[in-house]
């Protein structure tokens, strides 16, 4: 593991000092809403730690790298970027907690090999994201579904995909 890679308080957290959290090293992590517990990544693995550095636990090996880690704000799902080897993209996922339960969020959706995770608006009702098609990248929303047995589903950001182009000006 790098030495330049290490957990430190930030996000939510900015009152707090700044340093290590245990022995814990990634590249990629998010805190919870409540601050009791980081989500991290090492290799394709996804972990949780509590806040202090203390008691790290291995929640699932997946296909590949996870980036992009983003607590509900709930504090019961974590949504993220699954990175696949070169080539292959990435897609989004979601651990559901407390029962470890992680599965692609959009596993029959052929709107993009290149999803990235974006966050959720702050009532929880919204998930946003980014996807690749057709050489644009799109701002696409999921609307949270009230009943628990539904599958969210993906929609474009008002009504249709957002093209963002950057102006210059004098």
């Amino acid at each position: 593991m790098d030495q330049d890679s290490t957990v430190v308080p930030s996000g939510e957290q900015k009152d707090r000092a700044a340093g290590p959290v245990g022995e814990v090293g990634t590249r990629d992590c998010a805190w919870s809403r409540d601050g009791s517990t980081i989500a991290y990544g090492v290799g394709s693995d996804l972990y949780l730690v509590n806040s202090d550095g203390s008691n790290s636990r291995k929640v699932a090996s997946l296909p590949g790298r996870p980036i992009y880690l983003h607590w509900s704000p709930d504090g019961k799902r974590l949504r993220f970027s699954v990175v696949s080897p070169p080539g292959t993209g990435s897609a989004l996922w979601q651990a559901d907690f407390p029962g470890n339960k992680v599965r692609p969020l959009l596993p029959d959706w052929g709107g993009s090999r290149q999803a990235l995770a974006g966050g959720w608006t702050p009532d929880g009702r919204y998930f946003f994201y980014t996807a690749l098609g057709d050489g644009t990248r799109n701002i696409w929303a999921i609307r949270e579904q009230q009943a628990w047995r539904r599958e969210p589903e993906a929609c474009p950001a008002y009504g249709r995909p957002l093209e963002l182009l950057s102006a210059h000006t004098q």
